[in-house]
């Protein structure tokens, strides 16, 4: 990305997600496969660019034992 610019990428997903009842389970892991591919594709063309809120990387802390 250019110094200074943000780049917002935006695209249609399902619209509307149709789960018919008799294949609701596979209709459903499909979006989600589609979903993860998505993501996978932007984190791979721009792997320093992502920011995740929670700080699942933090070490838990060390309790002192009394």
């Amino acid at each position: 990305r250019p110094r200074g610019k943000l780049h917002i990428h935006c695209e249609s997903f399902a619209d509307p997600l149709l789960l018919p009842r008799c294949e609701r389970q596979q209709a459903l892991q499909n979006a989600i496969d589609h979903y993860a591919a998505r993501l996978e594709h932007y984190a791979l063309q721009s792997p320093l660019d992502w920011f995740n809120f929670f700080d699942f990387w933090q070490l838990p802390e060390i309790q002192d034992k009394e």
